[in-house]
């Protein structure tokens, strides 16, 4: 996932999917690594029942696909 494509869920409260489970975007983290000279961004990321918050690198984030509904 692209920072574009998280911005884009968090305001149209669409879920991703991170390690098979789902979840809603509630805010992105940006931090700055001085060594490598860029920018990390992470998203936070809130579980169904709205108990739990993870953090994860956006790269290791995927958009909920229609298709993965019908499991």
């Amino acid at each position: 996932m692209t920072k574009q494509e998280a911005i884009a869920a968090i305001k149209q409260e669409e879920y991703v999917i991170f390690n098979e489970t789902r979840y809603k975007i509630q805010a992105l983290i940006y931090r700055y690594n001085h060594i490598k000279k860029k920018w990390n961004i992470s998203a936070e990321l809130l579980d169904k029942n709205k108990h739990a918050v993870i953090i994860a690198a956006v790269e290791k984030i995927e958009l909920y696909q229609q298709e993965e509904q019908e499991r």
